[in-house]
């Protein structure tokens, strides 16, 4: 596919880079000199400096060829524009990333469709839902769901203690399937001998709420946590303490530390439920002072790696339960584990995660990517026509680093193992190393 994508900042790259891996043709426009000579020294694809929101820019990029648009710059009526043009000259999908939403809202004088919009992403505000989804799971380093939530995916980061450790899979009696483990930087998707070791991170897929176990067995509280403190008043810290607040009923409480005082005033006009403070979060005097130690999750989401990784080891050196931090670099993503801090967050990886979905739309509901894309999880629609439809799971020719992790059929989620085999209207959810991710999906569509 041709592939036009405006904007090399963090998920405009995230998205160029697993775009040419999957070997389609991408050009990349940027306006900045470094992001684009970034692009231009480490991908494999063409880069054009220039204003994408411009017609010339855009034709010498190749538009008239082009079959998707992603304009992903920080501005959003510059994503707007070139959508607009896009479509003039006849691209069929078009995707913007649009930070304000009353663009496009349906309260809105102009519709998605009239800003010759497909698909509009909102990186800061799916990074949100995912913090929340975390804060909702204590004990997990991850969570997602899939077949339209009969199917959940948790991580758990294994103690030296838990009672699975020095096991190997086959010994394991559990209802429900480990499809990952990340180790040591790496992921394996593992066998019946795959041994669990202390520190590893294992993501387990089964029936949503089947899984109240794992967190004994992975040696984890799942306490439940009511004191959150966000550092960082940005779109992600709004989103997220706008989300909490809608909690305080259930005894939910948010203190949000941002330094700017215009917009310290802003968030306190706009959520009425939440403390505002001025301040760092790295400023322990303070941390102290607004009582850091009875806090049970932190969360930085500055914007800024360094701020958030610092500021996330202060809160955990002080006794926070569950810190959570917004990372953008992918440099520093190896960090996190290294340190000992709960999560990761990163916008740029939901991002990429969305657009990968959008263009294996023939087969795949949605895609996740986890540890910093060493795996991806896939779900995937079983059509008619399916080449290996009603073959027994064992006799599939699927590729090295690939594991189906769970089948929704109606109502019935299945664990499944060797015997089991896939029916047209299945909804399988599978893990699978990135390198293999693109051939997975070419396996699973149907026959022309």
């Amino acid at each position: 596919m041709q592939v036009i994508v405006i904007g090399a900042g963090d998920v405009g790259y995230e998205i160029a880079s697993r775009l040419s891996r999957d070997n389609h043709d991408v050009v990349v426009i940027e306006r900045d000199p470094d992001r684009a000579e970034r692009v231009n020294n480490n991908l494999d694809v063409l880069v054009v400096q220039g204003n994408g929101a411009s017609a010339r820019v855009l034709e010498e990029a190749g538009i008239k060829k082009a079959e998707l648009l992603i304009a992903v710059t920080g501005l959003d009526e510059y994503n707007i524009v070139a959508c607009m043009l896009a479509k003039r000259y006849g691209v069929e999908i078009t995707v913007a990333r649009i930070r304000n939403q009353e663009y496009g809202a349906k309260t809105s004088v102009l519709s998605n469709e009239d800003l010759g919009i497909d698909l509009v992403i909102q990186p800061e505000r799916v990074a949100a839902m995912e913090i929340v989804r975390l804060l909702k799971n204590p004990a997990a380093t991850d969570v997602d769901f899939f077949a339209q939530r009969k199917v959940q995916m948790l991580g758990f980061r294994v103690d030296a203690e838990a009672p699975i450790v020095g096991k190997k899979l086959s010994q394991l009696s559990l209802n429900v399937l480990i499809g990952a483990i990340a180790r040591n930087g790496d992921v394996i998707i593992p066998g019946g001998d795959d041994i669990i070791l202390a520190n590893d991170t294992v993501f387990v897929i089964g029936k949503t709420g089947s899984m109240s176990e794992m967190g004994f067995l992975t040696g984890k509280s799942s306490e439940r946590i009511r004191r959150v403190m966000i550092v960082g008043g940005g779109n992600i810290g709004y989103h997220v303490a706008d989300m909490l607040q809608r909690y305080k009923d259930l005894g939910i409480t948010v203190k949000l530390i941002e330094k700017r005082e215009e917009r310290c005033r802003e968030l306190a006009e706009q959520l009425q439920d939440v403390l505002i403070l001025k301040g760092s979060g790295t400023d322990l005097e303070l941390l102290k002072e607004e009582g850091i130690e009875e806090i049970d999750a932190f969360v930085a989401v500055t914007g800024n790696d360094e701020v958030n990784i610092v500021s996330g080891l202060v809160a955990k050196h002080l006794g926070v339960r569950k810190v959570i931090v917004e990372v953008n670099q992918p440099t520093y993503a190896p960090v996190v584990d290294t340190l000992g801090l709960d999560q990761a967050v990163h916008p740029r990886l939901v991002t990429a995660g969305t657009i990968l979905s959008l263009l294996r739309r023939k087969s795949v509901f949605s895609v996740s990517i986890l540890k910093d894309d060493k795996v991806e999880v896939m779900e995937l629609a079983i059509q008619p026509g399916f080449r290996a439809a009603n073959k027994k799971l064992r006799s599939l020719k699927l590729p090295r680093g690939v594991l189906i992790g769970s089948i929704c059929r109606g109502k019935e989620v299945i664990i499944p193992r060797g015997d089991d085999v896939l029916q047209p209207g299945d909804r399988v959810v599978i893990f699978a190393r990135p390198e293999v991710a693109e051939t997975v999906a070419q396996y699973f569509k149907p026959k022309a």
